[in-house]
């Protein structure tokens, strides 16, 4: 995959875990509007075939149980050779050398 011009990126399943944050928070009427915002930034990477197996590859080389959502958006920064933010315990369990992370504090 090629790098994109804004340096800041996001997986397409991020979209997903973010509308269900909002809804959890009684924001469902709002959850177009916040991917709208949420996009207007960032360049979204799509999912497709390489990156489903390389979210594999990534759990399995990981040896832990990563969900599936967070495999595929670690292995979409890790294609782009991206630097992962993030605050999720199941991606803070990928060893650095296998995708470098910045790890944000939990609220």
């Amino acid at each position: 995959m090629e790098q994109t011009d804004t340096g800041l990126l996001a997986s397409s399943l991020t979209l997903f875990e973010l509308a269900g944050i909002l809804k959890r928070h009684g924001l469902k009427a709002i959850i177009r509007d916040y991917w709208q915002i949420y996009t207007s930034g960032l360049d979204v990477i799509s999912v497709d075939t390489s990156l489903a197996e390389a979210a594999w590859v990534l759990r399995e080389e990981t040896g832990t149980r990563i969900p599936i959502a967070d495999a595929i958006i670690a292995a979409t920064a890790q294609s782009l050779d991206a630097i992962l933010v993030h605050r999720d315990q199941h991606l803070a369990s990928i060893p650095e050398s296998l995708l470098p992370q910045f790890r944000l504090p939990t609220e």
